[in-house]
This record gives structure tokens, C-alpha cells and sequence, in this order.
């Protein structure tokens, strides 16, 4: 089996290039992938005046989400259609999150304050990131099922349209505003506690950031082909303030009541719904996510998943131990893409 480095003559150069050209369709600005769940947290949180080593770390947790907690559809405000839940058992689960999340970082900022040596600005700046994660995505996905959403994602990648619940302007709008609302309940508790926002700092370390593994994007990718089409969103006029008036009340200490949709089982069916489509003819596939879940590596490791922007790669190294291609520029490219080129390592935030 040839490895990679043996690779190297001009054609292949070429190939890359045109291929890359053809086929590594930029994704919106718009998108609400982790550098922008990062940025929107980061910034958020600098703009209210905390620390920055404490925002950084805050933005890096933020990111995160999407390495750590991939499967945990509740983290990503989304419906788990292989288990069956409903649009309210989904939004309960991403309530109690966010509650909980809130709770804990309550406990903390008055142990802090307290003296206690565990409630550092790390432990509070992890759990800040991970309950702005969820809020952010209530407003981008609505409670779309996964297969939906990789239907939407699998377009947007390889034909270029702006489909996706992440690419939506009107998602990162939301997103901006729910994490300035969840970052103003968090300041309301440092006020209860008596607690200076420049202690934040203290304890905290810059993190790394990860892609989700490879394994994990592909079988969202492959879900693509059991949608049937019908639009699986919730109402997000309803589910939104919902998530933030559960954060808000788990780090502030007050009573609400736990169930989202207040025993009306119908009180998430969306207003406005996208027509149904015919989904017949399967998901689209394209070399670039193909080579993305081509041979042994695809089942681990880290990498950028198909949507991300190729400009936000940091890393173009070729690794050996990969499959043979043709040398038509198609194959020369993906032997490269399907080595690892474009990989990005994990990497300082």
C-alpha cells in the first residue's frame, strides 16, 4: 500500500488545486459552526466587561460542545428521532441542561466567593460555555432532527446553497442576543454573591479546541438518507425564552416551573413549516464528503467536518498508511483529501 509521501509530482499539486477549487464550496459567513459559537461567546462575554483569560476559556468551552458532547442531542436543542422523543421531551431535556448548568455555576460563584479553593474561574467558565452552547443552538436549530439537519447540511456542502438551520443570519442574531441575556443572568448572581467579576480569572487556563471525531460526523452525514422529507422544527417563539428563563432561574436561584411546553402537548408545533419534499432519490453526496468518510480513518480522529470553510484550515499535512487512487485529478485528489490534508490539529483558541 503506497503512503502519502510517496505522492509528490505536480500533477497531484495541480489536481488538488483544481479540485479544491471545484468542489470546497465556502460555507455562509453566516454559519453558526464552532468558531462562531466561540466568537459569539467570547465577545459576549468581554463586551460585559469580565476578564478576558476567563472570556477566552468561556468561548473555548463554547466550541467544544460540539467535540465533547456531539450525541447528546440536548445539548444542540435538537428532537433524538431514534428514540422516539416528542418536540416537548426534547425542549424538557435541553431546559433541564441549561437549569442545571445554571444551578451548578450558582453553587460555585458563592462557594467562590466563600473562599472554597474548587470554584476557580475555570469550573465556572466551563459550565458558562457549555449552557451558552445549548442557547445558541436553540436558536439555530429549533429542535431539528438530526437526520433533517444533515439532509439540509449535505446540500449546503456540496451544492453550495444556504439551506442549513446553521447558516440562517437570523440564527446568529438570535444567538448574539439569548448569550448577552444568559451572560447578564450569570453577572446578576456575581452581584448576589458579592463577588468581583476580576476574581474570574483566577484558575483559568486557555484550553484547546476540538473538531468532533470523524466517526461522529459521518453517521450524522449517513442519517441524511432516512429523513422522509417533513420539516421536524419546533417553534422557537416559544422554546427559546423558554431555555433562557430556565438558565436564568437555575444560576439565580429562582423558582419556574420545569416543563417546557406546560402540559400542552401541541405547544411546540411550529407556526410556519417549510413544504414538504421528495426525498425519493436519497441525500446529495459529493467527492468532498465522500473523501471526508473514505477508509480506515474515517471512524476516528479528529478533523474539520465537510462544512467548515477551507480557509479555516491550519494544517495541510499528508500522513501516510491511506488507500491507493487512479491518477485522474479526481483521484490524485482524493488520495490527498482521503491522507488528511486538510486536517486541522487541535489547536490554541
Amino acid at each position: 500500500m503506497p503512503r502519502c509521501e510517496s505522492v509528490t509530482s505536480w500533477r497531484l499539486a495541480a489536481a488538488v488545486v483544481s479540485f479544491a477549487a471545484a468542489t470546497f464550496t465556502s460555507a455562509s459567513s453566516f454559519a453558526l459552526e464552532q468558531g462562531r459559537h466561540q466568537q459569539i461567546s467570547r465577545d459576549a462575554c468581554t463586551a460585559a466587561g469580565l476578564p478576558e483569560e476567563f472570556c477566552e476559556r468561556v468561548g473555548v468551552e463554547s466550541y467544544n460542545v460540539d467535540a465533547y458532547e456531539w450525541n447528546d442531542l440536548a445539548a444542540h436543542a435538537q428532537v433524538d428521532v431514534s428514540l422516539g422523543q416528542t418536540a416537548c421531551q426534547a425542549a424538557n431535556l435541553a431546559a433541564d441542561r441549561v437549569f442545571g448548568l445554571g444551578q451548578d455555576l450558582r453553587d460555585a460563584v458563592f462557594a467562590k466567593a466563600r473562599g472554597e479553593a474548587w470554584a476557580d474561574g475555570q469550573y465556572l467558565a466551563i459550565r458558562l460555555g457549555r449552557a451558552l452552547h445549548t442557547v445558541q443552538d436553540s436558536c439555530a436549530h429549533s429542535g431539528i432532527s438530526n437526520p433533517n439537519h444533515a439532509w439540509l447540511s449535505l446540500s449546503d456542502t456540496c451544492s453550495g446553497s444556504h439551506v442549513s438551520p446553521d447558516v440562517q443570519p437570523a440564527a446568529i442574531a438570535c444567538a448574539e442576543d439569548e448569550t448577552t441575556a444568559v451572560i447578564a443572568a450569570f453577572q446578576g448572581t456575581l452581584a448576589q454573591a458579592g463577588l468581583a467579576p476580576s476574581t474570574l480569572d483566577a484558575g483559568v487556563t486557555r484550553g484547546w479546541t476540538h473538531w468532533p471525531s470523524r466517526g461522529d460526523v459521518c453517521a450524522f452525514l449517513n442519517s441524511a438518507g432516512t429523513w422522509n422529507g417533513s420539516d421536524t422544527r419546533w417553534e422557537n417563539a416559544v422554546a427559546v425564552p423558554a431555555l433562557r428563563d430556565q438558565f436564568a432561574a437555575g444560576v439565580s436561584g429562582t423558582a419556574i416551573a420545569r416543563d417546557v411546553c406546560h402540559g400542552d402537548p401541541l405547544a411546540l408545533v411550529a407556526q410556519q413549516l417549510v413544504a414538504p419534499i421528495d426525498t425519493s432519490r436519497g441525500p446529495q453526496r459529493c467527492a468532498k464528503v465522500q473523501a471526508f468518510c473514505l477508509g480506515e480513518h474515517a471512524a476516528t480522529g479528529e478533523a474539520p467536518p465537510p462544512w467548515e470553510e477551507p480557509a479555516d484550515t491550519t494544517s495541510a499535512e499528508v500522513t501516510g498508511g491511506c488507500a491507493a487512487a487512479g491518477e485522474s485529478p479526481v483521484g490524485l485528489a482524493l488520495l490527498v483529501l482521503a491522507c488528511g490534508a486538510w486536517r486541522r490539529r487541535d489547536r490554541r483558541s
